[in-house]
């Protein structure tokens, strides 16, 4: 080294396969990504000309490393943490000025503060492009930014889209509001992918696994997620209190909100079958075959407590006696739709009052005493009037058992749509 003299423009600077900047076939130090460490087993007078020595070779070095990457090393890139990575070192964060899923904006890291302003032009270029192609799984989410802006749309579906894509593409029927959305505009929103379930509304394209990975790789949504989207996931598959997106629960287990759907509708079927044969009988009982839930991995007793989230209520067939033999008898199955009071708590099957919420629920609830109301009489000695019923204690809040609420990146989408 020092047989080189002072003069850095004098270092034969060679980048090696593996990273590493040599001189003469000594180390001089490495590049993760585009960035340059020196070696610290350097001297203090070494590191001083190592540096010149780097500052003076990096450039074009750089500059034919950006051309290798766009060239050959495409396959490479990621996405993690709403940045392009390389190398696990991020070359450009992502951001969507305007609105969401409208064009994207690359802004390069301070990794590539050494390559020249057209090899960087170049660069930036390419990630763009790439970057375009990666992107495509959330089309479903970006028709639905393009219907948010359509004044064509209507104040209420536009409202409803907004709500949609505040959360991820997966909403509860009790948070769509869906009394202010006119029927004639329902056909409307299911061109657009959207699905009216039972107890969901969602966009069915968007529970893939490629645009909810993609939507937690860019920082859109960092609720929990799982990577394959599996159709069920087992009992304690999830952290507590913290269900992936695009799931509910299940009893003991959670389901994909879309084959919820699909085993509700099974269920809404044969209600209408026995209905439609039997039109003069009022909420006669029907049969629901479990097999459609059984096959996508729930168990019987967690499909009983899905399908009575939704309204369907149970009466468990009597086992057969001991030593008798032959088929047992089905399980009769009845409707009862939800009062808008209730709230479906998946998890335990049962069905639970919303808590009184306000002044107004608490007087009720404490009998309005100091109004002037009177109390209820109490029963006279040999009298007839029935005893007061005993004060029943106040349920607890229900769990929340649908998908999770949104918050994040979309939140401020409502705002910048009013402009």
């Amino acid at each position: 080294m020092k047989s080189l003299g002072q003069d850095a423009s004098a270092l034969p600077v060679t980048l090696e396969p593996d990273g590493h900047l040599t001189v003469e076939g000594e180390s001089i130090g490495r590049l993760e990504g585009f960035r340059f460490h020196v070696d610290p087993s350097a001297g203090v007078a070494d590191r001083r000309m190592l540096l010149a020595a780097g500052e003076k070779a990096l450039p074009a070095l750089l500059a034919n490393r950006a051309d290798w990457l766009l060239t050959q090393g495409l396959g490479e890139l990621t996405i993690s943490g709403g940045a392009i990575r390389w190398q696990e070192r991020a070359l450009a964060e992502i951001t969507f000025p305007g609105h969401p899923f409208g064009a994207p904006k690359l802004a390069l890291t301070r990794d590539l503060v050494l390559l020249p302003d057209t090899a960087k032009a170049k660069l930036e270029a390419g990630l763009a492009a790439w970057l375009d192609v990666q992107l495509e799984p959330l089309a479903p989410l970006r028709a639905l930014a393009d219907a948010a802006r359509d004044p064509e749309a209507g104040s209420q579906a536009r409202a409803l889209v907004i709500t949609l894509i505040e959360a991820r593409g997966v909403i509860s029927r009790e948070e769509a509001g869906l009394e202010h959305l006119p029927k004639e505009m329902r056909p409307y929103l299911r061109k657009l992918g959207v699905t009216f379930g039972a107890l969901d509304i969602f966009a069915a394209p968007l529970l893939k696994p490629a645009p909810r990975r993609l939507l937690h790789a860019l920082g859109l949504d960092l609720r929990p997620i799982n990577e394959a989207m599996l159709p069920v996931l087992a009992e304690g598959g999830w952290a507590k209190g913290r269900l992936p997106a695009g799931y509910r629960y299940a009893g003991a287990q959670a389901i994909r909100v879309d084959l919820a759907e699909k085993i509700f509708r099974a269920a809404f079927d044969a209600r209408a079958a026995v209905t439609a044969a039997h039109p003069k009988e009022r909420n006669r009982a029907f049969r629901v075959d479990l097999a459609l839930a059984v096959s996508v991995g729930l168990e019987a007793e967690n499909a009983r407590r899905l399908l009575g989230s939704a309204g369907f209520r149970c009466d468990r067939a009597r086992p057969l006696a001991e030593g008798a033999q032959g088929a047992p008898a089905p399980d009769r199955w009845h409707w009862r739709p939800r009062r808008p009071d209730e709230k479906d708590d998946s998890r335990s099957g049962r069905r639970q009052d919303r808590r009184p919420e306000g002044k107004d629920a608490r007087k009720k609830q404490t009998g309005d005493k100091g109004k002037g109301k009177p109390d209820r009489a109490k029963p006279e000695r040999g009298g007839g009037q029935r005893p007061a019923r005993p004060a029943q204690p106040t349920p607890r809040p229900p769990a929340d058992t649908g998908p999770a609420r949104a918050g994040g990146a979309f939140d401020k989408l409502a705002d910048l749509l009013k402009g």
